[in-house]
């Protein structure tokens, strides 16, 4: 909420003034979505074995847990949960987050460049959906 008034008083807009715009304009994220792009960015990382190697071994994949092939063995598997508390942790979230991008940000080979295009995926919504 402050982030939306500071907004706001940037652009010396009113109280109830939508800020999406604002924040696309100002070329930044949402504080739910930079929680999102930390949890993209890390996943990246883990796809491209790019994390240190303790962490390497925190998530599977479904081709390791099937013999044969499925439509979704590139998939990373989540952590099982049941509490929000473990939906909401990076050992649930971040494989839901991964699992639901487009192709063309999962084919991305540098970090830089999929962080950019991450953000610009998170913004792309802002404008789609039009609420403060």
């Amino acid at each position: 909420m402050l982030r939306k008034k500071i907004i706001r008083s940037i652009f010396n807009a009113n109280y109830n003034y939508h800020t999406n715009e604002f924040f696309v304009q100002l070329s930044i994220l949402k504080l739910e979505d930079i929680a999102r792009h930390q949890s993209g960015i890390f996943m990246f990382k883990f796809i491209n074995e790019s994390l240190p190697k303790p962490l390497l071994t925190i998530f599977n994949s479904n081709y390791e847990v099937h013999s044969h092939y499925t439509r979704i063995s590139s998939y990373v598997r989540p952590v099982r949960a049941r509490l929000n508390v473990v939906k909401k942790s990076i050992l649930h979230a971040g494989p839901t987050l991964w699992n639901s991008l487009d192709v063309y940000l999962k084919d991305i080979k540098t970090i830089v460049v999929f962080s950019r295009q991450f953000k610009k995926y998170l913004q792309s919504f802002y404008m789609c959906n039009n609420h403060t």
